[in-house]
């Protein structure tokens, strides 16, 4: 489960407010002001605390001295609850935060029809889920190896199979060259992501489920002189800058009851150049998975979400 802090700030006018507890009704208690119990602050509240604490609320409203006021608060978020999800054009998911404050003027006659003014904050909220320690323990390489018959041999290799958003994916190519006269040409390497989601409601088509597919990274290797390689083996090394903006990349992500799927495959395409000067190529395609790091420095959207 995850934990977020947040606060609160409201501009009192010139008269003072009184602030009304959260298990009141303002309009129950302007009928019955004189009844209940008045708190007044002469003196400013240090910032980053609250009225209320320590105090029993009930029956009791707070009449406070003009001036800005931060009243801070925890929530504890469920840890079934779906991680953000903003660099889909086609599906996501956005958390807003909705503050309230219901304050009512003393200077109001019990009875008035005048329900008091609320004051409304909302902010955007990003999920983000991350891995657990076992998980980080158990992010073990991945290796994909092949033949290809009496031309060479090939191993590709990952030390995770989970990178940080924004990191640098590391590569190792291992070949073998048995066909004499083999030469190695251009190396291509993409980044794929793998979208797939579920909808109540069917397209025209009467489907239910749909998919996307859009290459995030995609960059062509230095090419490496014939020279500079052994005959024997070709032992290559890359190293891949991903994106830190989340507008480019998403994290995997995997809803409950598999609503919305998202996956990334690491695709590698290896030119050779035959004796007699045609190319054939090498395709390997690698499962992996970016997640977010904590306390590292990625850029999201500016999200703008409907208050209504």
């Amino acid at each position: 489960a995850s934990k977020t802090s947040s606060s609160s700030a409201t501009p009192a006018s010139s008269k003072g407010l009184s602030i009304l507890p959260r298990n009141f009704r303002s309009s129950q208690l302007l009928h019955n002001f004189s009844s209940c119990r008045t708190i007044r602050y002469n003196t400013d509240i240090r910032l980053g605390t609250t009225p209320f604490a320590g105090v029993d609320t009930e029956n009791t409203v707070f009449e406070l001295p003009p001036g800005n006021y931060s009243f801070p608060f925890h929530i504890t978020l469920p840890g079934s609850i779906p991680e953000t999800v903003e660099s889909m054009k086609s599906v996501s998911i956005v958390y807003r935060f909705e503050s309230k404050i219901n304050a009512l003027d003393p200077a109001k006659t019990a009875g008035s029809s005048d329900d008091g003014t609320t004051f409304t904050a909302h902010k955007y909220v990003r999920v983000i889920r991350t891995l657990s320690s076992l998980q980080l323990a158990l992010n073990e390489d991945f290796l994909a190896e092949n033949s290809w018959a009496c031309k060479l041999q090939y191993k590709i290799r990952i030390p995770r199979k989970l990178v940080p958003v924004g990191s640098m994916l590391k590569i190792y190519l291992l070949i073998i060259p048995i066909m004499k006269q083999l030469k190695l040409g251009k190396i291509t390497v993409q980044i794929a992501q793998y979208l797939k989601f579920h909808s109540s409601k069917p397209n025209e088509f009467g489907e239910k489920t749909f998919t996307d597919e859009k290459i995030v990274y995609q960059k062509s290797l230095p090419v490496v002189p014939h020279s500079h390689l052994p005959q024997d083996v070709w032992a290559l090394e890359a190293r891949l800058p991903t994106s830190d903006m989340l507008k480019n990349c998403s994290p995997d992500v995997e809803t409950a009851s598999h609503l919305i799927s998202v996956k990334h495959k690491l695709i590698i395409f290896i030119n050779l150049v035959n004796p007699d000067g045609h190319i054939s190529q090498i395709k390997s395609k690698i499962p992996f998975g970016f997640y977010i790091k904590p306390n590292s420095r990625i850029y999201g959207k500016n999200v703008e979400i409907n208050k209504d």
